[in-house]
């Protein structure tokens, strides 16, 4: 590719605003928690991540949007796009399922994820478990991320409806609908709402079936009956061809996942999301059983990525695409996932740590 002086110029400025940007977002996350924690201390309180994280996010929804587009535009190279069946993602980092708040997703969007998945979403409006339900911790040197928000949402309708409202659609890119359900049954009317709620649709939308959430009681019934797996896959192919994914779990065995694969593979347009969050008690990882109200939660963020990549190379070469998730958070983790046969790399807890590494590594990819 020929370049000239000012394109030199311009990828310098833009490299220096990406690195500017991601220090003064870290140290600001940095500087939040570390004020929460000290603020609660004081009132006999134990640390909640969660009231950083909101008001993180506050402050980005109060930005003036001239503000908000200077500095988080930046474009997705070109040819480094990737199919996921027949559905083109320009970029192969994509938001993992852990978030509904449109403004704030429209941010990753604009920083240059390829596409999107919702959180999961149930039938109905859920709270979720009691606060505290997210901390911050650190495990072997890494920054982890634990929570036990337990599905909290406007529910499917609602967010739904939502979304028809959201400026998410602007930009042509895939959108992931995870959908959760206590039993096959309320698996299968979810997709059924949304079935019905798609004619009207000419968007890229995709179903992601969530069944590995460490949070709920019966977040992980589908695992421990791999034939009910099947049963809903048929389901679904009988209600609509959309392409559909199954998100397993790294806590799963090895054994485990290759039979999921193997009922996963029998039914055309499917993929398979590895992984979810690791579950860990509070005492695993540092805490004080009531720093999370339920004991423990989903372990996230680097220290996973170990595992990613096993289940990547476990799981490559049975003829499913795959969204690698877990600890994926810079260039490094997601070159290699990429290297290992992901097919996308999805982010979640990366992208609460710092989302300027969405910019970074799509510049990494075309070698700059």
């Amino acid at each position: 590719m020929n370049t000239t002086p000012c394109s030199l110029t311009l990828m310098a400025i833009n490299n220096l605003k990406i690195a500017i940007s991601s220090v003064v977002y870290r140290l600001t996350r940095k500087l939040a928690i570390a004020l929460s924690t000290s603020y609660r201390c004081q009132k006999g309180l134990g640390p909640d991540l969660e009231s950083v994280i909101l008001w993180g996010d506050n402050i980005i929804h109060k930005l003036p949007k001239s503000l908000k587009k200077w500095a988080f535009t930046y474009k997705i190279p070109q040819n480094k796009g990737v199919y996921l069946h027949n559905l083109y993602f320009p970029s192969p980092i994509v938001v993992a399922a852990f978030k509904d708040d449109f403004d704030l997703i429209d941010t990753w969007l604009m920083l240059g994820v390829g596409g999107v998945t919702l959180k999961t979403l149930m039938s109905e409006k859920r709270d979720g478990n009691p606060r505290p339900r997210i901390q911050h911790i650190t495990i072997g040197g890494q920054p982890a991320i634990i929570n036990a928000m337990g599905l909290p949402s406007k529910g499917l309708g609602s967010t739904l409806i939502a979304l028809d409202h959201s400026s998410l659609f602007n930009y042509d890119r895939p959108i992931g609908i995870s959908i959760g359900g206590h039993s096959v049954t309320e698996y299968e009317e979810n997709v059924q709402k949304l079935v019905k709620w798609l004619p009207d649709h000419r968007k890229k939308i995709f179903i992601e079936i969530n069944i590995s959430c460490p949070n709920t009681k019966e977040g992980q019934n589908m695992i421990k009956n791999p034939e009910l797996v099947g049963d809903l896959l048929k389901k679904i192919r009988s209600l609509t061809p959309l392409i559909v994914g199954v998100k397993l779990s790294p806590d799963q065995s090895n054994e485990d996942l290759l039979t999921m694969a193997s009922i996963v593979k029998q039914y055309p347009n499917t993929y398979l999301t590895i992984g979810n969050t690791s579950y860990k008690k509070c005492s695993q990882v540092g805490l004080q059983e009531h720093d999370i109200s339920i004991g423990g939660g989903g372990l996230s963020g680097p220290p996973l990525f170990k595992r990613t990549l096993e289940m990547i190379t476990l799981l490559s070469d049975q003829g499913l695409p795959l969204i690698a998730t877990g600890g994926i958070h810079s260039v490094k983790t997601a070159k290699q996932a990429l290297a290992a046969g992901a097919t996308l790399v999805g982010m979640a807890s990366g992208l609460v740590m710092d989302p300027f590494c969405v910019p970074k590594i799509n510049r990494s990819l075309m070698g700059k």
